[in-house]
């Protein structure tokens, strides 16, 4: 048994055991229930991914690495069955939690996130609101370090639309680097055109022109010459995304 199948089995147990439907036990590890039905659903490309194993396990006081172990009537059945899912320190540096101030400060620092648009009525300029209702994503200070990103630099916005499935899903959250704006071919950008703003795969082109790729089939790349290309702003190349469905 590979292990999304293991962490599935262990999802579908503890919303049993919990006696919750699924909208409340969707509401209890912080995704849409849509969200969760997708997880469940084979039809789906969307798994348990590693940052929301951890978080079903911190929110219903299970050890770490209990999602990963099979388990029957709350007992495992192979206790040294090890995975060979790479678990590298990176996938540490953003973890979920009730507010940033629970955290060490020495060892974390925040990423506020923000809404973006573009400002017609000001020189179509782009427009930063911070959303200070919500806790910033809190990166390990070594992540900032081991990349060479400042984190006066980094902004985390929420993805919109289904362009990006199955890496980049509607509402998962996307951090930028704002500083990072010469275009590495196949890397992710958020990038404007127009009055709009996308997150976009970025490849160049000879002589100039851009190709600017979504990964959902439904949606065609857009092809543009270098005239075209040069009215594309590029906000920012993407270093992290945080994501509670496939990745």
């Amino acid at each position: 048994m590979d292990i999304k199948s293991i962490r599935l089995l262990n999802l579908n147990m503890l919303i049993a055991e919990n006696g919750k439907t699924a909208a409340e036990f969707a509401e209890k590890i912080n995704i849409s229930p849509s969200q969760l039905s997708q997880i469940r659903s084979d039809k789906y490309a969307r798994s348990v991914s590693y940052a929301l194993a951890r978080y079903v396990e911190e929110k219903f006081d299970k050890p770490n690495g209990w999602m990963d172990l099979p388990h029957r009537q709350g007992r495992k059945i192979e206790p040294q069955l090890k995975t060979n899912e790479p678990q590298p320190e990176y996938l540490n540096d953003v973890l979920p939690f009730d507010s940033f101030s629970e955290l060490p400060q020495d060892k974390y620092l925040p990423v506020p996130r923000y809404d973006v648009h573009v400002s017609a009525g000001n020189g179509n300029t782009l427009v930063w609101n911070e959303i200070k209702k919500e806790d910033p994503n809190a990166f390990r200070a070594s992540f900032f370090e081991q990349n060479g990103l400042n984190p006066q630099d980094l902004k985390t916005i929420y993805a919109k639309g289904d362009s990006m499935e199955p890496r980049i899903y509607c509402g998962d959250s996307i951090t930028i680097d704002t500083s990072s704006t010469s275009v590495t071919n196949d890397k992710f950008y958020v990038i404007r055109i127009e009055d709009e703003i996308f997150v976009k795969k970025l490849r160049k082109r000879p002589g100039g022109g851009l190709e600017v790729i979504s990964l959902n089939p439904n949606y065609e790349t857009m092809t543009l010459s270098m005239d075209e290309a040069n009215h594309v702003q590029v906000i920012g190349r993407v270093i992290h995304i945080s994501s509670m469905g496939g990745l």
